[in-house]
């Protein structure tokens, strides 16, 4: 049996310093439950009826801190709320209460024992349709940024995303994910609630502007309540603000409709508050290529996103799927543009307020989505002397469906206390076929077919407990368990597969078992302009990975039995200091003691690794009120290879490639540097934005091929050459309120370096990108709008001992003009251009959209797309190992009218 011990520490070393640091934080949490504070009691009633006024929020904030929110709540069924304050500072803070159908009311708090009666009007709804129009496009206060829908939509968008794209500083990628500032969301809320938040893109796919009054951008949320005002937050959240002439009881949107050559489509986004219960459902069924859910997101299995409150290493994720999937991404173009899909979505969400301390939300989805790609590719290989190329001929079948459920009980026993309770559960089959007809070096052509079918079940369960022992601190334990199985098959036919195993149809088939489980403490302390957070957690993930191959396997072994487990022991310090309301730095340092232990059962090899490691994280913000904002980053982390990475054997990814890898752990650091400067003008609403950001990876993989008739093998190994990525963005942009337009510029240039191995010598291939770019959009009120965006692309691939030189050049041109004949009629005209070396695609889109000013619960949409007869589209990529020029088919004209039916208006 063979052992690899590297850099040993030893317990009894740890184990002291563990319980010094056990013996800190026992010491800080007495200290703290020394606190002075009171409790507040209160009351919401109605002016009008005096009834008390249920499910209200009732926010405590410091009108000497900017309107810092200190805590808040909701009111129970007798109207009653009751808060714990400091009773030092309780003499300047003031009681904010919201209700849908209620004006905005703030009141002094009362500091004495007695119940504080509040009284709340209800609200005009004709008097605030009067002074919605008086709104600023974008109002900036704290931590929100609040966005006037009306000032940036044209009224033709067919989602929420599409308005998303023009409000100044909100970026939506061409996967769907929304950043603001740079950093990533993560979860909608509508009117401050969960709805679909784990799965944003359900909201932001489907629902319809016409409902959305507008979106704040709230940065620094905690979803505990009881860190607000403790904990200060890196999550950055969007919230939904609904237009207010809609009812409370049902409200949403119904359509319908079908056009040519069997084309459907039906969505429904639908909401329903009534009392204790609220209620959304979105279900979506088209095959007219619009995306119900991003078929490539997969957020399943991910520990860190199940509390935002705590940072788990970024080793105990769940591994990849080691079988790829043929699945088609090509950035920056619609995907109705090359796939012809059928899709299904429904989405139900449940949030039931049992009692005033008890609430109970569930929310689940089923999805469905299958498509046809037919596309032809020439393939280079990187890294042969001479240079090796083949044509292939490919039609692709892609089959998903995707059930997932999560159920969340919380429970506060007191004011002081909530008990969180979550259970996740997920179940994915993606089944795709691939038949390919390849043509090799222009000499000898072969025919295989792949039929991969999966199955990928995920359970989770999680529990946290937090407690306020002061006003400024908060202790939490939590304990997380996750169960995952993933069982796949792959069956390959051909003539290049019978010449390699001797059989007709030999199979792959893979069984990837993780448990992973961890427990934690956590104690948060906010002193003055100090915020300090301790946390120790223990975490433990076992994992077992089966491979085998059915037919015999002469010259090359397909068979793995591995056993993995790994058990991490971390400390982390946390501080945040704010020199004062405009800079602050916040510093992490976290400590693992990380034991790994995995075993080859076929060949009786074992691997050890016994380890203790730093990690750390610096942030430096700067903002004033004059709109500069400054964020330096810098962190220097650690990733492990998971036991997908420790197979020995050759394992076929997809229909030609085979993958080897070297059974040896990769403990790899990795350095990052993110710089981002941005500037607001409130008055002449001018956005400018500069950044940059650089990586390195020591000791990562390093690439080597060997190119066949039959295969190509990708063999990949731990080396010390270090992978660097960098990249150096700018975009300004100005809205012109008066004309409701906004006009800008955006660059960008990025390089990428890694390691590769051509014959056994060591050496690094580098890549290089540029892109420019500019955009109009307008909203003014007027009988024609426009949106234009260009963008130049040039991907460059320099020449070296290993390639020969690559450059390709890309632009994507996009412009279409809205006409408003009248105010019940919109028609737009959208053309786009995509041209590249080896061949330029044109594409023209119509929409008319008809809204009756007699009957405003209806209107209705008729669409033509790809007007032009454009047969194929484009693209070129490249990649650790391969560059291709790639060709796909274009999906007939879709013709189709839909109705929509407004509910709740």
């Amino acid at each position: 049996m063979k052992k690899k011990y590297i850099n040993a520490i030893t317990y009894y070393s740890l184990l002291q310093v563990s319980k010094v640091l056990f013996i800190i934080l026992i010491h800080l949490f007495v200290l703290a439950s020394h606190g002075q504070s009171i409790e507040k009691k209160g009351k919401i009633i109605s002016t009008q009826t005096s009834v008390p006024i249920e499910l209200a929020s009732v926010l405590i904030i410091d009108p000497a801190k900017d309107s810092l929110i200190i805590d808040y709540t909701q009111t129970g069924q007798d109207g009653s709320f009751k808060f714990i304050i400091d009773e030092n500072t309780s003499d300047r803070y003031l009681i904010k209460v919201l209700r849908l159908g209620y004006k905005e009311t703030i009141v002094k708090l009362i500091s004495n024992d007695q119940i504080q009666i509040i009284r709340i009007e209800p609200k005009d709804i004709e008097l605030q349709e009067v002074t919605i129009t008086t709104k600023r496009p974008i109002r900036i206060k704290k931590d929100t940024t609040a966005y006037n829908l009306k000032s940036f939509s044209d009224g033709t968008e067919r989602n929420l995303e599409e308005v998303l794209k023009k409000l100044p500083g909100i970026q939506v990628s061409d996967k769907g994910i929304i950043t603001f500032n740079g950093k990533s969301i993560t979860k909608i809320l509508v009117e401050g609630d969960d709805f679909f938040s784990d799965d944003y893109q359900i909201l932001s796919k489907n629902i319809t502007p016409n409902i959305v009054e507008g979106i704040e951008a709230i940065e620094n949320f905690n979803d505990n309540k009881l860190l607000r005002g403790v904990k200060k937050s890196d999550q950055v959240i969007l919230n939904l603000n609904l237009d207010k002439k809609l009812k409370v009881s049902l409200f949403g949107n119904i359509t319908g409709g079908g056009g040519i050559e069997n084309r459907y489509t039906s969505n429904a986004v639908l909401f329903s508050f009534i009392k204790k219960l609220k209620v959304g459902y979105i279900g979506n069924i088209n095959n007219v290529g619009e995306r119900s859910i991003n078929e490539l997101n997969n957020n399943f299995g991910e520990p860190d996103q199940v509390s935002t409150s705590r940072e788990i290493p970024a080793f105990l994720k769940s591994n990849d799927q080691i079988i790829n999937q043929s699945d088609v991404f090509i950035p920056n173009i619609e995907r109705s543009r090359y796939i012809d899909n059928q899709s299904l979505l429904q989405a139900l969400q449940t949030n039931l307020k049992v009692s005033s301390k008890i609430n109970f939300k569930n929310y689940g989805y089923f999805y469905k989505d299958k498509f046809e790609n037919t596309s032809s590719n020439i393939t280079r290989f990187l890294g042969n002397e001479n240079e090796t190329s083949f044509t292939e001929q490919s039609v692709v079948t892609n089959d998903k469906e995707l059930f997932f459920n999560k159920s969340s009980l919380s429970i506060e026993p007191d004011s002081l206390s909530v008990i969180q309770i979550t259970t996740n559960f997920s179940r994915s089959t993606p089944n795709s076929s691939n038949t390919v007809l390849n043509v090799f070096s222009d000499q000898s052509s072969d025919q295989a077919f792949s039929n991969n079918n999966d199955e990928l079940t995920i359970n989770e369960y999680d529990i946290e407990f937090a407690r306020k022992i002061s006003t400024s601190s908060v202790i939490q334990i939590y304990g997380h368990h996750t169960n995952e199985n993933l069982n796949q098959e792959l069956l390959l036919s051909g003539g290049r597969f019978f010449n390699l195993f001797n059989q007709n149809n030999p199979q792959q088939e893979l069984n990837l078992s993780q448990k992973t489980t961890y427990l934690g403490v956590n104690y948060i302390k906010n002193i003055k302009k100090h915020n300090l957070e301790f946390d120790l957690n223990y975490s433990s993930n076992r994992s077992s990975l089966v491979t085998g191959f059915t037919g015999s396997q002469p010259e090359v072994s397909f068979l793995n039995d591995l056993s993995f487990s790994q058990n991490n022991l971390r400390f982390k310090v946390s501080h945040r200091y704010s020199f004062n309301e405009q800079i602050s730095l916040n510093t992490k340092i976290f400590l693992n003691k990380l034991d790994i232990s995995s075993v080859d059962n076929l060949t009786a090899s074992e691997i050890i690794l016994d380890d203790f490691f730093l990690e750390s994280k610096v942030n430096l913000q700067y903002r004033n009120n004059k709109g500069h904002r400054f964020n330096l980053s810098g962190s220097i982390l650690n990733n492990v290879s998971g036991i997908t990475d420790l197979f020995s054997n050759n394992i076929i990814t997809d229909l030609r490639n085979v993958e080897n890898r070297i059974n040896e752990i990769n403990l790899s650091k990795d350095l990052r540097i993110d710089f981002r400067y941005t500037y607001f003008n409130r008055k002449n609403f001018h956005r400018f934005t500069l950044g940059s950001n650089y990586s390195h990876i020591q000791f990562p993989y390093i690439f080597s091929l060997e190119t066949t008739d039959l295969l190509n093998i990708i063999q990949r190994r731990p080396s010390g050459l270090g992978v660097n990525n960098g990249s150096v963005f700018t975009d300004t942009n100005k809205l012109i309120y008066k004309i409701k337009s906004r006009v800008g510029l955006r660059g960008q240039f990025s390089y990428s370096e890694f390691g590769r191995i051509i014959n056994n010598d060591n050496t690094n291939q580098r890549t290089f990108n540029y892109s420019i770019g500019a955009y109009l959009f307008t909203a003014f009120k007027g009988w024609i709008n426009f949106k234009t965006e260009v963008d130049y692309t040039q991907i460059i691939v320099p020449e070296n001992t290993i390639s020969q030189r690559f450059t390709t050049d890309k632009l994507n041109l996009n412009i279409s003009g809205i006409i408003k004949p009248s105010k019940s009629i919109d028609a737009r005209l959208a053309f786009q251009r995509i041209q590249l070396p080896n061949l330029n695609s044109n594409f023209l889109d119509f929409y008319l959209t008809f809204k009756p000013e007699k009957y405003p619960k209806f209107s209705g949409r008729f669409v033509v797309r790809n007007i032009l007869d454009t047969n194929s589209l484009a693209f070129d990529n490249f990649s650790t190992s391969v560059i291709q020029q790639n060709q796909f088919n274009i999906v007939p004209r879709i013709i189709y009218v839909a109705l929509t039916w407004n509910l709740g208006i």
